[in-house]
Formats: structure tokens, C-alpha cells, sequence
């Protein structure tokens, strides 16, 4: 029906399933002749996973795997179709928001999902964060319980249904640790990647999923990304900034990667004072959940599940 997105090797279509009386579905396109051996792993990554997770209120669904008789050079998988993405769904609303502030039409009361300054928990409204925060976690709790790891949490990856609902997506980096095999610490998107990873760890858990919900949640609250570094050095000192760097040295040993805390000085935990402000709008609880779960050491952060039972909820 019309192509909805494109990467490198794939394109994504808005498409009729006949098989469901033509209901929506999203069918994705992977060509196989310009994708490498890297890339044909990610799909057949995302394609076990998704197998192995079945079908879950949270996760979005493979319906299933098609090829073309007359074009062996592609194969197709078949999702059911959400019309949004999360990410696109706050920017826009948040372009509306300044247009409408420029227009001299913002300003509404505590209740009002429109009004107000976009940087400070006004894009969405309590309601809605609360919302989609369980249901993220929700979805993680159950990718854990099976054994799998994300590991690109984000709003991007954060599918929105035209009731508000919310489904994961994307697990073309999941994976499932085995103790004696050392894992890449190139994944997960830089704004979101946790500590553990930017100090070079190799054996790492689901923790590093819980890191990336935390900082969903944060962004969810205050309305922009919060730890949006350039380079993995500038993220690390974001991070310190936010947090502290109280146990830096210690976690950078744990992880045996390199140690650049050495080079940077101590920094005082700071996520309190700047993100204060959101008392005001939002209760205390999710401040809270947002300490825990970014805290510095994966040790201390809650599992999914953990997060999901939170009192904010």
C-alpha cells in the first residue's frame, strides 16, 4: 500500500494480509543480494527471538516469513502494523506544542497535555508516561524471563498502536548470554547505552536493557533525551555528571575494560536537583524509579520485573 520506512538492505511496507481478510500488516523486505553476513545474522537473530518470545501484549508480532517464487533474491517478514513509533509521536507533538506557544495558545493548566514548556514533562501527560513506562517494562520482563537481552531499548523501538498501546520492536541486536561466550559491547544506541558497556564490559546481562529503560522513562518525564553525548567518551562523562562518579573506578575494574576515570574528575550526583522540577507534575515515585533504574553499578538496578511492580505504578 506505500512504503513506510528504508535501510540499508530492507525497506518497510504498509501492506494488506489476505490471510487475515486483509487486515494491516507491515512487511518488510530484505534484499538479500546487498546484505552481508553481518546483516543476515541480525535478521535471523530477530526472527528466533521473536519465535522463542511468541505472542505477547508488548511485543510486537512476526505473523510470518514469506518469499517470493519469482524473486529468490528476497525474503519477507511479516508483522502486524502499528502506525506509530514513539519517538515520532513526541516530536511531533512537541513541534505542535511550539507552534502553538508561538502562537500565544500554550500555557494550560497542570492537566493540560498541550501547554507548557517542552523540556520540562509537558509532552506527554502523567497518564500516558505512566503508561507506556509499565508496558515497556512489562515487554522486557517477559524478553528476560525467556533469556534474551534487547540491547537497543529506545523510543524508536517503541511501537504505538492508535489506542495508545505499546509494543517492542527491533530485536535484530537481541541475544541470549551464554556464561562463557563474550559479547560485543557495541550495541545499544549511544544516548542510551549504559555505563557498563562504554567501560568495555564483555559479559554483561539483561541489566543493560534495564539502564536503557531508565533512561526511556527519564525522557518520557522531562520531554527531550537526557544523556545525548556525541562520542562514547562525552556520554561516559554525561552519565558521571548525572549520577555521580562515586564507583566509577570500581565498576571499570568489574567490567576489565579500560578505565578513563582516571582522566576525569569526581562529579557529585546530580539526577535529584535537575530533574526536581518533576515533582511538580509527576509523584515523587518516579523520580524514584528513574534513580533506580539508572543506577551506575548493574547490581544495583532492579530487574524488569522488579521495575514493573515499582510504586509508581
Amino acid at each position: 500500500l506505500a512504503k513506510v520506512g528504508q535501510g540499508t538492505f530492507s525497506r518497510v511496507y504498509k501492506a494488506s494480509d489476505l490471510n487475515e481478510g486483509g487486515e494491516p500488516c507491515a512487511l518488510k523486505e530484505i534484499r538479500l543480494e546487498r546484505a552481508d553476513k553481518d546483516t543476515l545474522s541480525l535478521v535471523a537473530r530477530e526472527i528466533m527471538m521473536l519465535r522463542k518470545l511468541g505472542d505477547h501484549d508488548n511485543v510486537v508480532n512476526l505473523r510470518a516469513i514469506a518469499v517470493d517464487s519469482n524473486d529468490a533474491a528476497a525474503i519477507y517478514l511479516v508483522f502486524e502494523y502499528l502506525p506509530h513509533d514513539l519517538a515520532g509521536l513526541m516530536s511531533s507533538r512537541a513541534s505542535r506544542m511550539r507552534e502553538k506557544k508561538k502562537g500565544g495558545g500554550g500555557g494550560g493548566g497542570d492537566d493540560d497535555d498541550d501547554g507548557g514548556d517542552v523540556a520540562a514533562g509537558r509532552v506527554l501527560s502523567p497518564g500516558e508516561v505512566k503508561h507506556v513506562a509499565k508496558q515497556l517494562l512489562k515487554a522486557l520482563a517477559h524478553c528476560h524471563a525467556a533469556g534474551g537481552m534487547h540491547r537497543d531499548v529506545k523510543c524508536s523501538n517503541l511501537l504505538v498502536d492508535d489506542t495508545g498501546d505499546v509494543k517492542l520492536a527491533d530485536f535484530g541486536l537481541s541475544r541470549t548470554p551464554r556464561d562463557a561466550e563474550p559479547l560485543t559491547n557495541h550495541v545499544v544506541t549511544l544516548w542510551y547505552r549504559p555505563p557498563e558497556l562504554l567501560l568495555g564490559a564483555r559479559r554483561y546481562d539483561s541489566k543493560v536493557d534495564v539502564w536503557s529503560a531508565g533512561c526511556v522513562l527519564a525522557e518520557l518525564l522531562w520531554g527531550e533525551p537526557i544523556l545525548p553525548g556525541r562520542t562514547e567518551v562525552e556520554q561516559l562523562h554525561l552519565i558521571f555528571k548525572l549520577v555521580g562518579s562515586e564507583g566509577s573506578a570500581r565498576l571499570a575494574e568489574k567490567c576489565k575494560g579500560f578505565a578513563p576515570t582516571s582522566k576525569v574528575k569526581e562529579y557529585p550526583r546530580a539526577l535529584e536537583d535537575r530533574f526536581g522540577v518533576l515533582t511538580e507534575r509527576f509523584d515523587a515515585n518516579a523520580l524514584d524509579l528513574v534513580s533506580r533504574l539508572l543506577s551506575l553499578d548493574p547490581d544495583d538496578r532492579p530487574t524488569a520485573a522488579e521495575a514493573a511492580r515499582h510504586p509508581y505504578f
